[in-house]
This record gives C-alpha cells, sequence and structure tokens, in this order.
C-alpha cells in the first residue's frame, strides 16, 4: 500500500467529534451495528511512532461496509497495513478530508477480524499512536476494550498517559475501556534519565480536544433525544 500523508489542523475538534458520535451511548438494540469487542496491541516505536495490532469483533445485522478512520499528523507515514480474519478481503485506503478511511465491507452476523498497521510520526506527535476507528458505537455497558502498550527496550513511561495506564517494571502499559480512543499518548525516555515534562502547547491542545469531544458528546445525545 502507498504510504499516506495527512495533515491536521491544530484544532482536532472534528475528528475527535466523529469518535463522540460513535464512541458510545446507544444500547446495542438501537444499533444495526456494534462494536462488541477491541483488543489493541501497540509498540511505540524510539524514533517516533508505533506499529499496531487490532482484534476487533463487529456484529451487524446489515450488509455494507464499515467505515474505520484514521487520524494522523501531518507528515506521518501510514504503512504496512493488513487484514485477516472476517471472511473480507483490504480495501482501499482513501483520504476523506483529514483522515484516512477505510470501508471494510461486512455480510450480516459475527465478523472477528484483525487490523494491523504501522504509523511513522514525530515531533510533538512522536509519544501518541493513533488508533483506527471503526466508525460504529459499542454497547455502552461493558468495558470490551483492552489497550497494551509496549515500550522500547529500557525505556520507562513519564507519566501524562492518555488514558491513563497501568504500568510493569517491563515497560508494558494496559487499560480496559468501554469505547475506542482515536489516539494512545505515551511520552517516555530512557531509563535513568533525568528527563520531565511540563505542560506545554501540545498538553493544552490535547486538553481542549478532549473537552470539545465532551461537548459534542453531549449536543449529539440532545440531538437524539429530539428525534
Amino acid at each position: 500500500m502507498r504510504d499516506a500523508s495527512v495533515r491536521i489542523p491544530r484544532r482536532t475538534a472534528v475528528a475527535l467529534a466523529l469518535m463522540a458520535a460513535f464512541a458510545g451511548g446507544r444500547p446495542a438494540a438501537a444499533a444495526p451495528t456494534v462494536l462488541r469487542s477491541a483488543d489493541i496491541s501497540i509498540a511505540m516505536a524510539e524514533a517516533g511512532g508505533c506499529t499496531v495490532d487490532m482484534s476487533l469483533q463487529i456484529e451487524t445485522s446489515n450488509r455494507g461496509p464499515v467505515d474505520h478512520r484514521l487520524l494522523t499528523a501531518n507528515g506521518a507515514e501510514v504503512a504496512a497495513v493488513s487484514l485477516t480474519g472476517g471472511n473480507v478481503t483490504l480495501p482501499a485506503v482513501e483520504t476523506i478530508g483529514r483522515t484516512l478511511s477505510l470501508p471494510i465491507p461486512f455480510a450480516a452476523g459475527v465478523h472477528p477480524y484483525t487490523l494491523s498497521y504501522r504509523v511513522r510520526q514525530n515531533g510533538s506527535w512522536g509519544d501518541r499512536c493513533p488508533l483506527w476507528l471503526p466508525m460504529t458505537p459499542t454497547d455502552g455497558i461493558s468495558s470490551a476494550v483492552r489497550i497494551r502498550v509496549a515500550l522500547p527496550p529500557g525505556a520507562v513511561p513519564l507519566g501524562d498517559t492518555f488514558p491513563a495506564l497501568a504500568w510493569t517494571a517491563g515497560g508494558v502499559g494496559t487499560v480496559t475501556l468501554g469505547h475506542v480512543p482515536a489516539f494512545v499518548r505515551t511520552p517516555f525516555a530512557p531509563a535513568g534519565s533525568a528527563r520531565s515534562r511540563s505542560l506545554s502547547e501540545r498538553r493544552i491542545v490535547d486538553a481542549l480536544a478532549l473537552a470539545v469531544l465532551a461537548g459534542a458528546t453531549l449536543i449529539w445525545f440532545s440531538t437524539r433525544r429530539r428525534t
């Protein structure tokens, strides 16, 4: 597959609002397509970026594509995209706005599949790993999303992770959630270094984006109640 580069504006609200609309909240019975589970394994790269294996299970009563969206920084390279399981083939990756779209076609039924890819990005986004979001809700009840992050050998986490991860001595962090986040952020440094982090512009932007995400979710629920 051709490497992809996507420009992202300073305000990440638009892309994260997409996640707000699909991250959960509707009961499973109301949705024709539901993300039943996600087991996500992330290996952070020392030079910036990550390698991702997402084992997903989707249940749908429809026949047709389920879109998956990936948000990356300006200048990022996305490569080694592969899809296994689910009785489907890998569709062409499309650029839509400031995201990469992967419309995976499914027949009606339950479909376990694994989506794998590699992202290379550096600078202020070097410690982030974007996740290829299925644009469909979870059941809104269970904590069916498990994320495991492995740091490069000899690296230790610096805190300020998103989402909050429980770390082991071997540089492996885990968390269980009720939805798939748009990205995972794991600042790290070589063990024994004195490197520290202060509140930076990058963290302020992230905080504002998450605030917009919460607001977009409230607006979406309000709109649903009126329809």
